[in-house]
């Protein structure tokens, strides 16, 4: 499952973040390649007349945030295949919680379902 965060400044990325995501995410929200920006903390910048469309389909944060998603990509790579195959939200937090690596608080809300009465994760809050 992927999910799109943008920034009022117009950044958009997907999570998890990768290249090729970015590309597939361009392909399913109808933005051009030519709004694609490469180099350091590639994303995508969307168009001004579709500010509103798109941030509608996406969970909007603060540039920080966008920041904060480029580097745990490189911090940690994530085996998108295995987490495919696994099928479990969970699974993304657990290898996290593995590497000792801090969760951001908006990825723990669209992860965590806090009214399951087993959730192992619900002190993450």
């Amino acid at each position: 499952m992927e999910l799109y965060y943008c920034d009022n400044a117009r950044h958009l990325v997907c999570f998890p973040y990768s290249i090729e995501g970015l590309h597939t995410m361009a392909i399913n929200l109808g933005i051009k390649k030519c709004w694609f920006h490469s180099g350091h903390h590639a994303h995508y910048d969307i168009p001004k007349r579709r500010i509103k469309e798109i941030q509608e389909k996406c969970i909007i944060t603060s540039s920080q945030g966008i920041i904060e998603i480029i580097e745990m990509n490189k911090s940690l790579k994530i085996n998108l295949d295995v987490l495919k195959q696994v099928g479990d939200k969970f699974a993304l937090i657990d290898s996290y919680i593995e590497k000792g690596i801090k969760i951001p608080t908006e990825l723990t809300k669209d992860f965590i379902m806090c009214s399951l009465p087993d959730n192992p994760y619900k002190d993450l809050e």
